[in-house]
């Protein structure tokens, strides 16, 4: 019988496939202005700026907040991950770490261009760049999501595992907050980030299962 991990590729080939389904229709609806979804995100993004210009220490609080998120702090912590779980044996979850992160961002830059939507006309924080799917709530998913499965398994008491699952889900959420909270994305680019999490980790870990299925003889021969 083939491993657990093994097992689960019908498991991890529907989440896939759900996100990617629910990923493009939401990139369709937002693309076009006249859809409900853009005019949602119009009516939450003024009430998110009027609740800002009323309370200075809640914009304070986000700005912190989305600081965490960045992918200049991201992205080089990612690269350590992988180059300490490469030092400890751990090559598999290292090649992992690094793959997944250059396919996430070099995926992401691609969506960014051809959705090329604009940001909130009245931003708390000055930036320029296409706002689907939010970069912040991207990366910082993408981390909270490496962090839950290469931690998850080396805690050995459930409620460390569960508390590694609630602080890490709960950062990213904040982050993704922090960033309608300061009218810098619309909320579908941030839920458009977390489906293209999902999308890019099941995609990356189906690839890996199948590099290990190749390349592992007892599998091969169980299964033959």
């Amino acid at each position: 019988m083939a491993p657990a991990h093994h097992r689960s590729g019908p498991i991890l080939t529907l989440i896939f496939g759900t996100a990617a389904a629910l990923f493009v229709l939401l990139a369709v609806l937002v693309s076009d202005p006249a859809a409900t979804l853009p005019t949602c995100d119009r009516w939450v993004s003024d009430a998110a700026l009027s609740f800002a210009q009323a309370h200075p220490a809640w914009v304070t609080t986000m700005k912190g907040v989305t600081v965490t998120g960045g992918i200049g702090l991201l992205g080089p912590t990612v690269t350590v991950l992988g180059l300490l779980l490469f030092v400890w044996g751990r090559r598999g979850d290292a090649l992992f770490v690094w793959g997944a992160m250059l396919f996430t961002v070099l995926a992401r830059n691609v969506v960014v261009e051809l959705i090329g939507r604009a940001r909130p006309d009245e931003r708390l924080i000055q930036i320029s760049s296409s706002s689907f799917p939010s970069g912040h709530t991207t990366a910082s998913a993408f981390v909270a999501a490496l962090l839950i499965m290469i931690g998850r398994p080396l805690l050995q008491r459930r409620w460390s595992r569960a508390l590694l699952i609630v602080l890490a889900v709960g950062w990213a959420l904040a982050v993704g907050t922090s960033r309608v909270a300061l009218v810098v994305h619309w909320p579908t680019d941030v839920l458009g980030g977390w489906l293209f999490v999902v999308l890019c980790m099941s995609a990356a870990s189906l690839v890996r299962q199948q590099l290990e299925r190749r390349t592992s003889p007892a599998i091969v021969k169980n299964e033959g």
